[in-house]
């Protein structure tokens, strides 16, 4: 059954909190990304947030289209005026701080695939995008785009279905979105506040993330890396062995285990 997000108790919830103070509740949207965009560039506050029930132009990393069910997933943008030095850290930020929502509402552990897909028993539940706007070498500002696969059933395509899951499905019982974006908001604003404690934060992402010590294939558009993923620096970029010996930094990519 499909229900609209209760957003008056959301905001009423995070009363006295900056983050979510505002919140643009849309039905339909081309994208919480864009509309947030445009917002931004008419002077909104930080902490404002853009809530869709349905994207009709949704996107994920690498311009991919990223699929919500109304009324069964939780899609949403964070508005950002981070110094650009903290910039690098918000995928990592935000990863953290879903895997701690996730735990706080559902008690399940995730983890996190490389850079930032959030797994609960292995297969991918969300997904996280960060978009920046630049100018002369300044940060105006950032967006965080978070979608949570919540309580959406099984997919019927076979392929999805054998990568994808739902908190729900996990659960094995239905969800809050409203308890899940509260949860969400907080957990970030810990994680972000002004990054202090980053090195803590910046270890639970990587005690968190799958495939370390293992070999994998790492691809970029036609760039291809193979070897073992021996860490992960300070930025988040991927620290991989190859072959030969050398170690590689790679910064973007979607990655194979066992390669």
């Amino acid at each position: 059954m499909n229900t609209s997000l209760a957003v008056r108790r959301v905001r009423d919830r995070l009363r006295g909190h900056r983050w979510g103070a505002r919140i643009l509740y849309l039905p339909v949207c081309t994208s919480t990304m864009d509309v947030l965009r445009e917002e931004a560039e008419q002077g909104a506050t930080e902490g404002t947030v853009v809530v869709a029930e349905e994207q009709t132009s949704g996107r994920g990393r690498l311009g991919r289209r990223w699929l919500s069910v109304p009324g069964q997933s939780l899609t949403f943008s964070l508005l950002l005026y981070p110094p650009a030095a903290v910039g690098a850290a918000l995928g990592i930020a935000a990863s953290v701080a879903t895997l701690r929502a996730i735990r706080e509402v559902t008690g399940l552990g995730a983890a996190v695939k490389w850079p930032n897909d959030i797994l609960v028993g292995g297969k991918k539940v969300a997904g996280i995008l960060i978009e920046g706007a630049w100018q002369g070498g300044r940060l105006r500002y950032a967006i965080v785009g978070i979608g949570v696969n919540v309580n959406a059933g099984p997919a019927e395509d076979s392929e999805v279905a054998a990568t994808a899951t739902s908190l729900a499905h996990q659960l094995g019982r239905a969800v809050s979105r409203e308890d899940l974006l509260v949860a969400l908001l907080r957990a970030f604003r810990e994680v972000y506040d002004p990054l202090v404690g980053w090195f803590a934060v910046w270890h639970e992402w990587q005690a968190a993330l799958v495939g370390l010590g293992q070999e994998m294939r790492v691809q970029y558009g036609d760039q291809v890396e193979e070897g073992v993923a021996e860490g992960v620096d300070l930025e988040g970029s991927l620290l991989l062995r190859r072959p030969d010996g050398t170690l590689v930094p790679v910064t973007a990519g979607d990655i194979t285990l066992g390669a």
